[in-house]
């Protein structure tokens, strides 16, 4: 089972647990091993469109947006296109260095017509899981999220000194909840994937859920099509057309940065 590193391009993973060439489980890998896997792309060439809803509550405040999302992958490059209420509409390129570092480029709507998406709750960072590229501080104890035990690695940002507790599945080397600090060490929200699906030899995540000081958004995909790109070619209407013809010039794609120290490995009487 594989994850491609985007929340909304966070749709699709192959079934098959990931191994290591000596057929050691990821659980056992060293830790810098572990997240240098975690950052690779998905390694199927796929496709999926899926349809659902966004919506994030505040106190007595609700505001809810349809959402549509279509995903193409392949090794060196992910494609995401989102759509709120089928008005809206958001790109995402992410291309792949071959040491596995990521290259965003996220093109905004040119005039936003309905809810922006930062006021759903959703920041920059989550559409490109872009904090899985922030520099390594350690390992803590593993824990179990909804039932799958999980490797949990601390990083941190370089720039902003904010960081992200990622808690790994051991078995998938795929992130399941994400809790992000700021500087000072004050948890600001959490990101955390709450349902999937299985359609044919693909998962996809079905639910998502952000909650931050006194607010919860929550993502739920109701139709999907998916497929593997060798078995059923994606459709020529997969991406909007009017996305493509835009002349907005795409925001500022964010700086590689560098992996950070090499994570040490545990002594073996520690968990």
């Amino acid at each position: 089972m594989r994850f491609c590193l985007s929340m909304f391009s966070l749709a699709l993973f192959s079934l098959m647990p990931v191994r290591a060439a000596d057929d050691v489980e990821p659980k056992d890998w060293p830790a810098a091993d572990f997240l240098a896997a975690a950052r690779q792309p998905f390694l199927t060439r796929a496709w999926g469109r899926f349809s659902g809803t966004v919506q994030y509550k505040s106190g007595k405040e609700t505001v809810k947006a349809d959402l549509t999302l279509a995903v193409l992958m392949r090794a060196d490059v992910l494609r995401a296109q989102f759509v709120l209420n089928n008005v809206d509409v958001y790109d995402v390129i992410q291309a792949y260095a071959e040491d596995g570092m990521s290259n965003v480029r996220v093109t905004m709507p040119e005039t936003v017509t309905t809810t922006p998406i930062h006021e759903l709750g959703v920041a920059v960072e989550d559409i490109t899981f872009s904090f899985l590229y922030w520099d390594f501080v350690e390992e803590l104890d593993s824990q179990r999220v909804r039932g799958q035990r999980c490797r949990v690695l601390k990083l941190r940002n370089p720039q902003t000194l904010a960081t992200a507790v990622v808690s790994f599945a051991e078995k998938y080397v795929g992130p399941l909840r994400v809790e992000f600090f700021n500087a000072d060490g004050d948890q600001t929200r959490k990101l955390e994937f709450t349902d999937f699906e299985r359609e044919g030899e693909l998962y996809y995540v079905k639910g998502a859920q952000l909650r931050g000081d006194g607010w919860k958004t929550q993502v739920k995909f109701k139709t999907a099509e998916l497929a593997e790109s060798a078995k059923k070619a994606p459709p020529a209407d997969l991406f909007l057309p009017q996305a493509q013809e835009k002349p907005a010039d795409p925001a500022p794609a964010p700086k590689p940065v560098d992996s950070g120290p090499v994570p040490q490995e545990k002594p073996a009487d520690q968990p």
